[in-house]
């Protein structure tokens, strides 16, 4: 009888002890010891940074939460990097690197969250994270999918793109196929969410080109999207007028209002 009392006494006393870990980011789920947690997509060589809260209501000594002082990343696949998170900061995050060359498939991540010394009674939480790594991550539009404009004048494209994936990056905007023509835009896209950027393309001399507008990630050249758009570029008084829709700034002040209307003006022919 004294066996079976003592027995039901530890489970108990286990059972107060057990805390839960609460991921905040990338992915919303409340995990307990030996949990798996699937985040999402992360294309070759992005970072993605795991959040959990530092704050327990379960467990401890007394069975009322306390704190976790620590997440800690155990174990990541070849090749890959991590950092654990700092001492005792909140919301608790931790950082995980995928390898450039990382081919597509599904990897795990082996976390814990740490109650340095028991403290608190705490324990630990170890969590397997199921990562997918694909190169699909984003997407990508150009618009219009073609323009016309005058030599030496700026022809404005939108460029849209979406981050399919759960770590944010930044992005490399580029342009093949027009003479003498070598600019760069740089944007930062979050994970989860569409930006769209507006992008110059200039023709030195008239002509019809089939030009290339390509996005690249600067985490993986193997995160890469491209796009065909037309510039029509002919040098005309009317182009010259439609010109200043793509806001030139060649004009002075006081003739600002009168070039505006023409252009304007110019988009009925």
């Amino acid at each position: 009888m004294k066996g079976v009392l003592l027995a039901a006494l530890v489970l108990l006393a286990g059972a107060a002890c057990a805390a839960d870990l609460q991921v905040l980011k990338p992915v919303y789920v409340m995990v307990q010891d030996d949990g798996e947690v699937f985040l999402g997509t992360v294309g070759p060589g992005q970072t993605v940074f795991v959040e959990a809260d530092a704050l327990v209501e379960t467990g401890g000594i007394h069975g009322i939460g306390g704190r976790w002082d620590r997440l800690e990343v155990v174990d990541v696949p070849g090749g890959w990097t991590a950092e654990d998170s700092f001492l005792y900061e909140q919301p608790l995050k931790a950082r995980i690197t995928v390898a450039k060359e990382a081919p597509d498939g599904e990897y795990e991540v082996l976390v814990r969250s740490v109650d340095i010394e028991n403290k608190e009674g705490l324990g630990e939480v170890n969590l397997k994270l199921i990562v997918n790594v694909s190169r699909e991550v984003f997407g990508m539009e150009v618009l219009p999918s073609e323009k016309e404009t005058g030599a030496t004048q700026p022809a404005t494209y939108t460029v849209m793109i979406e981050n399919k994936g759960v770590a944010s990056d930044a992005f490399e905007i580029s342009a093949k196929g027009l003479p003498a023509w070598d600019y760069k835009k740089a944007v930062f896209v979050p994970y989860g969410t569409c930006k769209s950027v507006q992008y110059d393309l200039v023709g030195a001399e008239d002509g019809e080109y089939d030009v290339t507008v390509a996005v690249r990630s600067f985490s993986s050249d193997r995160i890469e999207g491209e796009e065909r758009v037309h510039l029509s570029v002919k040098t005309t008084l009317v182009s010259d007028y439609k010109a200043t829709n793509n806001g030139l700034l060649l004009f002075p002040i006081f003739e600002q209002a009168a070039y505006s209307i023409m252009g304007l003006l110019a988009n009925l022919f």
